[in-house]
């Protein structure tokens, strides 16, 4: 966690790892290690990068939000399905959200490329879903911001 000190207005990040470098071999649905205290920030950037694949294999992965007891998707990136990175911008935001403001809970059911605006709240986690051919490897990681 860092501060920067500016004319009246101070402002936080903290960099955080919803999955750490992770090697999947079998086809499961996952839920990461949630976590806490993120309440100081309202948003963040977050990169999923795969570093190998092998096989006929797809992974997609949300990122959800905890509201008093129910994890919901507030950003899913694009089905990954070889070797790259993509990062979600402004995860929390207001730039470029979506305009639905109710929805059942999700669970990776949030259109893929997309996310929603509002406050991260008090944790958050990745969920993610492979189907596989043979491997995959891959992190997610991101920045939180207030």
């Amino acid at each position: 966690k860092y501060k920067i000190e500016g004319s009246a207005q101070m402002a936080y990040a903290l960099d955080v790892t919803l999955v750490a470098s992770t090697i999947v071999t079998v086809a499961a649905t996952t839920n990461g290690t949630a976590i806490t205290g993120v309440d100081l920030y309202r948003r963040g950037n977050f990169v999923l990068s795969v570093t190998a694949a092998s096989g006929s294999v797809t992974l997609n992965l949300a990122i959800q939000a905890y509201v008093n007891g129910y994890w919901s998707d507030v950003a899913r990136f694009t089905q990954m399905t070889a070797v790259g990175d993509r990062i979600c911008w402004d995860v929390g935001g207001t730039v470029g959200t979506s305009s639905t403001i109710e929805e059942a809970t999700q669970s990776l059911a949030i259109t893929a490329g997309t996310k929603r605006a509002g406050p991260i709240g008090t944790q958050i986690r990745a969920r993610y879903t492979t189907t596989l051919g043979t491997s995959i490897t891959f992190t997610c990681v991101g920045t939180l911001h207030s």
